[in-house]
Order: C-alpha cells, then sequence, then structure tokens
C-alpha cells in the first residue's frame, strides 16, 4: 500500500466524490468531517460577529457558497533536524484554518513583538485556529515543519 502524504477532499468540489478512487470506503466518513468543520468555521464566524457588535450571521453570506475543503497533511518523523521538511513561513489565504494537530505537533507561528517563532503546543482534543488572508487585514506569518 503506497502512504498518501497530501489529501485533499471538500464539500461541493467536483472531486469530492472521487475519493473512493484513492483510498477505498471512507468516503462518508471524510464527507462527516467536512462537513462538521464546516459547521464549526461558521459558528467561528458568528461569535466574530457578535464580538464585533454585529447580528451573529452577518459574515456567514460571504461564504455560504464557499468551497470549504480539508487537507491531511502527513509528515514523517525526521531524524535529522536539518532535513526537516514542510511548509515554510506563509500565510493562509482563505477565512479560517481550522487545523487538528497530532500530539507531535510542528506548527510554529511568528510572535508580532519580537519575530520569534513560537511552538504551538499540541493540546488535546482541541482544534488551533487561524486567521486568513479574507478575513484578517494583517495575517501572522507561520511555518509548519516535522520533528
Amino acid at each position: 500500500m503506497t502512504v498518501l502524504e497530501v489529501f485533499e477532499f471538500g464539500i461541493n468540489i467536483l472531486w469530492t466524490f472521487r475519493i473512493d478512487l484513492i483510498v477505498t470506503g471512507i468516503r462518508d466518513a471524510c464527507v462527516e468531517y467536512a462537513e462538521a468543520v464546516e459547521k464549526l468555521a461558521f459558528k467561528l464566524l458568528e461569535l466574530m460577529a457578535m464580538s464585533l457588535d454585529l447580528p451573529a450571521k452577518r459574515l456567514n453570506g460571504y461564504f455560504k457558497d464557499s468551497l470549504s475543503r480539508v487537507r491531511l497533511n502527513r509528515y514523517p518523523p525526521c531524524p535529522s533536524p536539518d532535513l526537516a521538511l514542510g511548509v515554510g513561513p506563509h500565510k493562509d489565504q482563505g477565512a479560517l484554518t481550522v487545523l487538528a494537530q497530532d500530539d507531535v505537533g510542528g506548527l510554529d507561528v511568528k510572535r508580532k513583538s519580537d519575530g520569534q517563532w513560537v511552538r504551538v503546543k499540541p493540546v488535546p482534543d482541541s482544534y488551533v485556529i487561524n486567521i486568513g488572508d479574507l478575513i484578517q487585514v494583517k495575517n501572522g506569518v507561520h511555518l509548519i515543519f516535522n520533528v
């Protein structure tokens, strides 16, 4: 069996239901997960709107026809830190990133006050939420690597 390093699927995306061609028997679980994460993202949008003294559903209309996608990235452990792979410093282009970390972690964020990279400690049964460029005028730069 070949191990996929990156696997994408989503809701309302033409290739969503082609999942079974790649990994047999997981389509329903993938779609269910994508729908649950999208529901969480809309709830977060409502909380953001309310924090700005706007009606709860004020931002939802901007994203109701959006293309939500789920991307599973696997970064195998690297025995030599100098050879670590990952995604270099970047900003998330969408509105929200809902990130489920494993217990290893590997996500760093750049602290605005001094420009230092700080490790985001994995917390069991939780998500890390990144605010993307569509919502935030000045997005935080972050990088990802295997440890």
